[in-house]
């Protein structure tokens, strides 16, 4: 047992209970177990074990001979240095696997560090390699009394850049506050938790900030419960609407704020700018968040910020009572409905309640999270099979040192329950394919991708460690037949799967069935085309395809002829918005010609058949049609001369013609 990590475990477990929104939930937090190192390694090389992995994985302790002080963020440099944000309000540097013993930055006199709240965030400049620009997000203590029971609390953004002298150092006359000069001009802190949490860059360059509702979570808090966090020199008191700050635009509480990482103000791209980039609310991107903790920019948008695409946002939202969110912001603008709104359910409490103004009356629905975890109940989460307390979504991990099964997905983790979880993101920025990764984990911080050194880290607030994820194999080349997804257009369905090379295999072979069926067919082969170690990007478009539930797989041949295949992927196929009518066939014909067509909507349908001149000479159908239900209709040539004729379909919100000729 390593009894270093035990007496930091119990100094540390009581008093930082970071992200915990009831105290009850202490002992969960504290919960430890032995590790043991992975086969054939050494534990003087700081491998530590007794955390759940997939086979193969292994986590090392990165300074295996020094530990932190409540370590809650990393940031990486291109140079390979890893810079580890302490909640007390230091930053450490790790060069070369030893933490470097002066700090980056010690700002402990200015932080505010009590419960929940101290230095939460860190991010370096994507143009680190050149302005060396490090950017903090803190609570503060705004007089310098050291009173850090007090709830009159703000937090601010600040970046500073490392001296010339020395690049492990900061140079404190860099300093530059983006948001929070002024206590007014401030994030609101005016409790004990969900404050601030990440910082991250869009792919645009801006500058992407968590901030939680800074409300009581002790009980409902309406306003009027912390009076002192407002007044003179304070916030207006236009902001003590309690959790409702949250839906208030011009409260920089609860929201994911976008702004210019040189000026701190708000992007003219951003959704809610009025005109004067000062403004709160031109600086809000997203709204109605409890607790954005941990969040993660995928980094996939555009790289001009005047097109307002820094990328999707994968958010972690920490809950009150019952639920634990993972939001997706595509787009901007989206509001995810705290308070009002509580996992995937409306918050009776909230919805009740009378605050001075920003109410649930203005709240009719929320840009509703694609996953949730019950806090007791895994059955009642989406995807069931696990409970959390207090998520953290992290990085999506792009690399190549994992197993392909491993790969291209999104990671996030519970910082009390102590499990990872991965997800598959499509092209619509959408997650699916949830899988349990590990247990056991620890008290999971921050959960990061490092393109230098092509790992994941997580900070392990619990044990003070910074954790890196590690592989028996690292050069594994396994075809990532796991990765496979679908995107359904019209009605067409578009599969892609990538390999981390091709030397296995000659090929796959696309397999479709109904889900009414258990037997597959083949609809396509795609041949492998390379055999070098690189990834491979593949894809495959079928033919239309009927409204409907259809399953595809993959079957990989490999050289000796041995097939291996992939998980099923079942889509659902609809009609779009309106109506689908096939053509006719066989056009032309003689005996009999069938044409089929379905509908978006339920309703009536009728189609009648006119000859060249105008004359109805049959109704065909006439009967209700349920939604995304393909139906056939025959027209009989026996009692038809040769020519042209039309049918002519028509329900309650569409109308449409088609030709058919008729032979003798």
């Amino acid at each position: 047992m390593n009894t270093n990590r035990l007496v930091r475990l119990a100094r540390l477990a009581a008093p930082l209970l970071l992200l915990v929104t009831l105290s009850a939930n202490a002992q969960e937090a504290s919960q430890t177990s032995d590790r043991e190192r992975p086969p054939e390694e050494s534990a003087a090389l700081g491998y530590t074990a007794a955390i759940s992995l997939p086979l193969g994985f292994y986590v090392e302790d990165v300074t295996p001979s020094h530990s932190f002080s409540t370590p809650v963020a990393v940031a990486f440099a291109p140079d390979s240095r890893i810079f580890v944000a302490e909640k007390r309000g230091r930053v450490y540097i790790i060069e070369g696997g030893v933490k470097l013993s002066t700090p980056f930055i010690n700002l402990e006199s200015e932080v505010l560090d009590h419960w929940d709240r101290g230095l939460l965030g860190i991010a370096l400049d994507p143009d680190f390699a050149t302005n060396e620009h490090v950017y903090l997000l803190y609570t503060y203590d705004r007089d310098g009394t050291g009173d850090y029971q007090r709830q009159d609390v703000a937090a601010r953004v600040t970046r500073y850049t490392a001296s010339s002298g020395n690049p492990n150092v900061a140079d404190l006359t860099s300093r530059l506050v983006l948001i929070g000069n002024t206590f007014a001009e401030a994030i609101p802190s005016c409790y004990y938790s969900h404050t601030i949490g990440t910082l991250q860059f869009g792919s645009d360059g801006s500058l992407l900030v968590g901030a939680g509702d800074g409300a009581d979570f002790t009980t409902m808090d309406p306003g009027g419960l912390h009076p002192d966090c407002f007044g003179a020199g304070k916030f207006p008191a236009v902001e003590d609407v309690g959790a409702f700050r949250a839906q208030y635009l011009n409260s920089l509480a609860g929201k994911i704020l976008r702004i210019d990482p040189a000026t701190g103000l708000g992007l003219p791209s951003n959704p809610f700018y009025t005109g004067t980039a000062s403004d709160n609310q031109s600086r809000v991107w997203a709204l109605g968040l409890r607790n954005p903790f941990r969040f993660s920019a995928l980094r996939n948008g555009s790289t001009d910020p005047t097109d307002g695409d820094p990328g999707a946002l994968f958010i972690g939202d920490v809950g009150w009572n019952t639920w634990e969110d993972l939001h997706v912001s595509k787009s901007g603008g989206e509001n995810f409905g705290w308070p009002c709104y509580e996992g995937p359910n409306t918050n009776a409490q909230y919805q009740a309640a009378t605050p001075a103004h920003s109410s649930c009356a203005g709240v009719s629905s929320q840009a509703a999270p694609p996953y949730f975890w019950h806090h007791t109940n895994s059955a009642l989460s989406s995807p069931p099979g696990l409970t959390a307390r207090a998520v953290a979504v992290g990085d999506f991990y792009p690399g190549s040192k994992y197993p392909a099964a491993h790969r291209n997905r999104l990671y996030y983790a519970d910082y009390i329950r102590q499990w990872i979880a991965t997800a598959a993101i499509d092209a619509s920025d959408d997650v699916f394919d949830h899988q349990e990764f590990a247990s056991d984990a620890g008290n999971v911080a921050d959960l990061r991708y490092d393109s230098i050194s092509d790992y994941l880290y997580w900070v392990d607030l619990g044990s003070g460690e910074v954790m890196r994820l590690r592989h028996v194999d690292e050069t594994v080349l396994a075809v990532e037949l796991s990765s496979i997804h679908a995107t359904v257009r019209d009605n067409r369905v578009t599969l892609e799967w990538t390999t981390a090379g091709d030397s296995a295999t000659t090929g796959f072979s696309i397999e479709h069935r109904l889900s009414s069926q258990s037997d597959y067919s083949e609809i396509g082969f795609v041949a492998e085309r390379s055999t070098a170690s690189e990834p491979v990007a593949y894809r495959y478009e079928t033919r239309a395809l009927d409204p409907g539930s259809h399953v595809f797989r993959l079957r990989q041949t490999d050289p000796d002829g041995t097939h291996t295949y992939s998980r099923d992927v079942e889509v659902e196929v609809g009609v779009g918005e309106g109506f689908r009518i096939d053509a006719a066939w066989p056009n032309p014909f003689s005996a009999r010609t069938k044409l089929r067509f379905a509908v978006s909507h339920p309703q009536r349908v009728e189609a009648a058949l006119y000859d060249a001149l105008g004359r109805r000479r049959a109704v065909l159908f006439d009967e209700n049609v349920r939604a995304d239900e393909m139906r056939s209709i025959s027209i009989e040539g026996s009692d038809l001369e040769s020519g042209t004729y039309v049918i002519r379909l028509s329900g309650e919100r569409f109308s449409a013609e088609r030709f058919v000729v008729r032979l003798k």
